[in-house]
């Protein structure tokens, strides 16, 4: 991996371009080529990565969320939380598990996406898998109302309340 980072000082848009070119591809030694270098470049790869999770091919999904999740970018955390919705179950298990290594990075997030789609089971499933794990890392009293409300009869409506409190005390301990 050394060989990458030592290249990442002339990595321009146009490198970063046709590496992502790269994960469409066939082979799969090559898009695992191409995720080492994108990771590698860090950063600059995040926004053109992004704009590749509405691609039609699942492989390619995959290959992006695999790869915002090795950066480790706290931008990346809403892109990974629209993941948690996508149509294949192994794109939301990645982009669980980036947004729990994400930590408290991706709480607000969650919880905002929560707060405008809770009616979305793929999201309320991906919800409480990253809030549970994330329970104890950072704010339990933050997000045990709303894994209380998950859990509960009626999600997509409890969870409304609860996840409001949770984004309010956010924001009010932002502007401390």
């Amino acid at each position: 991996m050394s060989e990458y980072r030592n290249s990442v000082q002339y990595a321009g848009l146009a490198d970063v371009q046709s590496t992502i070119a790269a994960l469409r591809g066939t082979n799969p030694a090559d898009r695992q080529h191409a995720r080492e270098r994108l990771i590698a470049i860090g950063r600059p790869a995040v926004a053109p990565l992004v704009r590749l999770l509405d691609d039609p091919h699942h492989q390619v999904r995959w290959e992006v969320v695999k790869t915002l999740a090795a950066i480790g970018d706290p931008a990346a955390a809403p892109a990974l939380t629209e993941a948690l919705e996508d149509e294949a179950a192994d794109v939301r298990w990645v982009a669980a598990h980036a947004l729990i290594d994400l930590g408290h990075e991706a709480v607000r997030p969650l919880l905002s996406a929560l707060a405008y789609r809770a009616s979305s089971p793929e999201l309320l499933e991906g919800a409480h898998h990253v809030l549970s794990r994330l329970y104890w890392l950072d704010s339990p009293k933050l997000v045990k109302p709303v894994l209380a409300a998950l859990d509960g009869p009626a999600p997509q409506m409890a969870v409304h309340l609860a996840d409001y409190s949770a984004l309010n005390t956010i924001r009010a301990s932002q502007r401390d």
